[in-house]
C-alpha cells in the first residue's frame, strides 16, 4: 500500500503480526532510543523503501544488544518492485552477524507478504 507512513505500518504490522509492544523506549548511553516493535524473543525495527531507512539496521542491532533479543529489520517495499534503496539496506543487513533481515509489503487487506528473508549469520 503505497504512501502510508511508517508508523502506520508498525501500527499494522507489529501486534497482529508479530504480537509485539509497539515504540519500546530503552535506556542507551546517557539517553534513550524508542525501538518500532518489541516481542518475547525479538526487536524489530521496520523502514520503508527509501534511503532514509538505513539507519533501520543500527537502531535493531543496538535494540538488540541492549534488550537481549534477536533483531529484525524488515524494509517495506512499498510499490512491490526491489529497487535501489530496499535492496541497498537488505544486502547490507544479511552481512550483518546477528540480525534477521526481511522485505516485504503489505496488500489492501493487511495479508503481509515476505519478499525477502534471510537468518541472521553467525
Amino acid at each position: 500500500m503505497f504512501g502510508l507512513t511508517e508508523a502506520t505500518y508498525i501500527a499494522m504490522l507489529c501486534g497482529s503480526y508479530w504480537g509485539g509492544e509497539m515504540e519500546v523506549r530503552y535506556d542507551f548511553g546517557g539517553s534513550y532510543n524508542v525501538i518500532d516493535c518489541v516481542t518475547e524473543n525479538h526487536v524489530i525495527e521496520f523502514g520503508l523503501d527509501k534511503s532514509s531507512s538505513r539507519d533501520s539496521i543500527v537502531q535493531a542491532v543496538v535494540a538488540g544488544h541492549v534488550l537481549g533479543k534477536t533483531p529484525i529489520v524488515f524494509i517495506v517495499d512499498q510499490d512491490q518492485k526491489l529497487q535501489k534503496h530496499e535492496l541497498e539496506i537488505y544486502l547490507t543487513c544479511t552481512r550483518t552477524r546477528g540480525v534477521i533481515c526481511m522485505v516485504g509489503y503489505v496488500d489492501l487487506e493487511g495479508k503481509v507478504t515476505i519478499t525477502q528473508s534471510e537468518k541472521p549469520r553467525d
